[in-house]
């Protein structure tokens, strides 16, 4: 007797032809930061000795320390290298690219001066005027104060003693 034995035969059908999938790489690209052009201004071209000084402008870089410079009037050459010796100085290192209202000191006595910002290595990356003409002219004198009320009455009592001194001596 025969018997029926089911036989299996497998059969392969591919169901997908594998291929490649490019593997994106993510690139890094750097991002420019902003800078701004360097600048400095006091702000007045003129002053009286003993004024109150206060600097603005812009810094290249705000991750550099500069300093701010007052010196004698001169023709400055911007990116050159400064040698001379500040009237006036102050650091500056600032948070953001643009800065004002930076103390730099008094203004000294009367004459022709220029607000100079200097870079690492004391390079002149910004002048107030670096032209032939001043940034800034110191002129007249400091602000004398009077004494109030009282230095009007010994100014009148003064004048009332010269004017009865004349009188007197007319008689």
């Amino acid at each position: 007797m025969a018997t029926d034995t089911p036989t299996f035969t497998p059969t392969f059908t591919p169901t997908s032809t594998p291929t490649v999938t490019p593997t994106v790489t993510p690139t890094t690209t750097m991002t420019p930061v902003p800078t701004a052009a360097p600048d400095v201004d006091l702000g007045a071209t003129t002053a009286v000795p003993g004024q109150a000084l206060l600097a603005s402008g812009s810094v290249p870089d705000t991750s550099l320390s500069y300093q701010l410079c007052l010196i004698a009037h001169a023709t400055w050459t911007l990116g050159s290298p400064f040698g001379g010796v500040c009237t006036l100085s102050a650091p500056l290192t600032s948070p953001t690219i643009a800065f004002s209202g930076v103390p730099l000191g008094s203004a000294p006595g009367a004459g022709s001066y220029d607000l100079l910002l200097l870079g690492p290595a004391s390079t002149v990356l910004a002048a107030d005027d670096a032209s032939a003409a001043p940034g800034l002219v110191v002129t007249g004198l400091a602000n004398v104060p009077v004494g109030g009320r009282a230095g009007l009455l010994g100014f009148a009592f003064l004048i009332a003693a010269g004017a009865w001194v004349l009188l007197r001596q007319f008689r």
